[in-house]
């Protein structure tokens, strides 16, 4: 997550800059499917994000300056189809030096890939699910390295599971319909509590905190749970 909004806050203040510049403005965005996008400022500055191959879109081959990779799925990082990927350069992080940001790869940690589930920063660590594992970690967010994974033998978990965060506490929504509320914390996988809930395929939906009750979505029903502590 911290990669993608870096990655596309960079496009707007690439393309920004050549909006401020001389008249005639123009700004191109050609869409190749998914999450394939390929932008051309007024200066000719060639950016693509998330390049793939796949077929049913029509295999497109572009040219870049810039290649821009939101995360790590097989299908959003084929820069294969961008003919100068050798002299492109490849933006995951941006670094500050003074007045001076220049855009390296900060670390790269597979065991970090996230499919759907999403991610969530609380203080200096970052927690989510590596894509189907239904294992979810704990890493340090300045260096990508992991501090905890939830073991097999934790509890009936499966595949994938997405995260929200709340009072101190992590909702971890699994594929199966599991729900698991799990401390905050860098020391380990700790879980305060869970239930399931009924579901008659794939648990995908994110979980939503609001006014201290829970909202999942089940295909096409939706449960309100009260989590607020009892005063």
């Amino acid at each position: 997550m911290i990669r993608q909004l870096t990655a596309l806050a960079l496009a707007c203040v690439i393309t920004g800059s050549a909006l401020a510049a001389d008249a005639p403005r123009q700004v191109t965005i050609h869409w190749h499917g998914q999450s394939f996008f390929e932008i051309e400022s007024s200066k000719g500055t060639r950016i693509v994000i998330d390049p793939h191959a796949i077929e049913a879109f029509g295999r497109k081959e572009v040219s870049a300056d810039v290649i821009l990779i939101s995360h790590f799925h097989s299908d959003h990082t084929q820069v294969e189809v961008v003919k100068n990927q050798a002299r492109a350069k490849i933006l995951l992080g941006l670094k500050a030096n003074g007045k001076k940001v220049t855009a390296d790869e900060v670390y790269f940690n597979g065991e970090l890939t996230n499919k759907h589930g999403g991610i969530v920063v609380v203080g200096d660590y970052v927690y989510g699910d590596s894509d189907d594992l239904g294992r979810p970690f704990c890493a340090e967010v300045k260096t990508g390295k992991v501090l905890w994974r939830r073991k097999d033998d934790q509890g009936a978990r499966q595949n994938s599971a997405s995260v929200t965060y709340a009072d101190d506490r992590l909702y971890f929504h699994y594929q199966n319909g599991v729900v698991a509320l799990v401390e905050a914390s860098p020391d380990g996988y700790n879980e305060v509590g869970s239930f399931k809930v009924k579901t008659d395929g794939n648990a995908w939906a994110h979980p939503v905190v609001v006014g201290g009750r829970l909202y999942l979505r089940e295909g096409d029903a939706l449960y309100c749970y009260e989590v607020r502590e009892k005063q």
